[in-house]
């Protein structure tokens, strides 16, 4: 803007400058003229003025002209900055939410929408639709200037901080994966109804114990209670190991009886192993695992028991069943 305004002042004193140089040419060769040449005189500063004149014009152009130009260039360019500001920054807020809330929590929600923006304080809602109705995640209230602010619960959130570390066992079986060219990996730990990994269950425990999980899967004794999901009445209790820790997981609870995904139960920031309590029923799985590793390779699975001899299967030829001592 400076710039532009600098160009205008230089064109305005270059068209002062000439009308004025016109101006003293005139009045010299007045004061110079003798009476006998008077009507000589009186035509040349004539001339001279209607030259001053014209110049004079010709410079009023010239900055007109400019000046014209020098708007529309802006207010395009305004426009256009304006344009890509409104289209990325809604952008830019969803996809830094989601990051915040993702790596903090382990989980990754379906939709991520801006609710309200009042110029200043942006609403934005994390959520997902499970069984036709949403289920809120959290509300973010932030500052699209500091990008700082709050969540439902009014904690302090801040969206410029970067994503929070992971956690990222070591994990040996991935070497047999690699080596079957196996997509995932699962081990059935147990029979779990009426224990919850979250609330630190004693009797949970004593099943990774008398199974052996602990000993095979040594990571098992860090897992950190975000990578834990169960359906509504799951009883069994699957260990799950992505081959690829950049994977991105979803699992969904899945109705059997009508044959419809009823939403989201796990959402995996990473492709580190999990634990998923699932299966009400012997008839059928009722969960989807789909896991997508960083080359875009995509597999959808669900585990089970056997009905004919009680070992863990799947319904995919690339998952690796482990088998505990």
């Amino acid at each position: 803007m400076k710039k532009s305004l600098s160009l205008i002042a230089a064109i305005c004193a270059l068209a002062m400058t000439s009308a004025c140089g016109h101006d003293n040419i005139s009045s010299n060769e007045q004061g110079s003229t003798s009476a006998s040449s008077s009507t000589t005189a009186e035509s040349s500063a004539s001339n001279n003025s209607e030259k001053t004149s014209d110049s004079t014009k010709a410079s009023e152009t010239q900055v007109s002209s400019a000046i014209t130009t020098v708007a529309s260039e802006q207010a395009a360019s305004l426009t256009e900055a304006s344009g890509k500001a409104s289209e990325g920054s809604e952008n830019d807020l969803t996809y830094l939410a989601m990051r915040y809330y993702a790596s903090r929590s382990n989980y990754r929600p379906e939709f991520c929408e801006i609710e309200n923006d009042d110029g200043k304080i942006v609403t934005i809602h994390l959520y997902d639709i499970i069984d036709g109705h949403t289920s809120t995640c959290d509300w973010y209230y932030i500052d699209k200037n500091t990008l700082k602010g709050s969540n439902i619960l009014d904690n302090e959130i801040d969206l410029s901080e970067t994503a929070a570390a992971q956690w990222l066992p070591d994990v040996p079986q991935r070497s047999e994966l690699k080596e079957n060219n196996s997509f995932c990996g699962i081990a059935y730990i147990g029979y779990a109804e009426n224990m919850d990994y979250r609330d630190a269950d004693p009797k949970l425990n004593d099943l990774f114990m008398s199974s052996g999980a602990v000993d095979k899967f040594r990571f098992l004794a860090q897992l950190p209670e975000n990578y834990y999901a169960q359906t509504h009445l799951g009883t069994q209790l699957f260990l799950v190991i992505p081959k690829d820790p950049e994977a991105q997981v979803v699992v969904t609870e899945y109705d059997f009886t009508s044959d419809k995904e009823t939403g989201r139960i796990y959402s995996s920031y990473n492709g580190s192993p999990f634990l998923l309590k699932c299966n009400y029923s012997d008839v059928s799985s009722d969960v989807r695992i789909s896991i997508t590793d960083n080359e875009g390779v995509h597999t959808t699975f669900s585990p089970f028991i056997s009905l004919k001899d009680g070992t863990p299967e799947t319904d995919c030829k690339d998952v690796v069943v482990f088998q505990l001592p």
